[in-house]
């Protein structure tokens, strides 16, 4: 071998061990176990909401002779549902509550999980309550066009709700599609 080629390597070998590994700057949040979190709080507040829903419509929303509730200091009005609208309901309550449990499930596994894995369980938690969010909506909805006329309030809880559950759906699916495994 003579001197002129130990002078210079082949061009193959330095752009391999001269290039420098640059690594992208990760979120300000840790996106799989932020979106584990929320996707197991939302599914734990479909099941508190439910579990204090029914003793309340039995014990505080008894419908009067006037047309408003029971107890006087309860300031909702009551709603009459049609046969079509209470079975409407009485499936998507059911269909919240079946949903809610492999939510809860795949998020508590993927806060176990680290990784690939822990990523695809947040995915499938939060692809899970983002379809929870949707039949909310729909419950919501029925349960607005049945409501009385005149109450406003219904309606700015029941925007607000499911505007609130839609942008943290979305910012979930963004971290953990931006975002980097733990």
């Amino acid at each position: 071998m003579d001197d002129k080629a130990r002078m210079n390597p082949p061009a193959l070998l330095l752009t391999t061990s001269m290039e420098k590994k640059t690594k992208k700057a990760p979120l300000p949040w840790p996106s799989v176990k932020l979106t584990a979190k929320y996707a197991l709080y939302a599914a734990c507040a479909v099941y508190a909401s439910f579990a204090m829903a029914y003793p309340a419509s039995y014990l505080l929303l008894d419908c009067g002779q006037d047309g408003s509730a029971g107890q006087s200091w309860v300031p909702l009005p009551c709603i009459e549902l049609t046969d079509a609208e209470a079975m409407e309901t009485s499936a998507l309550r059911s269909r919240l509550l079946w949903c809610s449990a492999p939510q809860a499930a795949a998020a508590a596994l993927a806060l176990l999980a680290g990784g690939r894995r822990g990523r695809a369980l947040a995915f499938v938690a939060i692809a899970i309550a983002a379809a929870n969010h949707s039949m909310f909506a729909r419950f919501v909805g029925v349960i607005l066009v049945a409501a009385p006329t005149g109450h406003l309030l219904y309606g700015f809880y029941a925007a607000s709700g499911v505007v609130g559950y839609a942008l943290c759906d979305l910012l979930g699916f963004m971290a953990i599609f931006m975002g980097e495994d733990e």
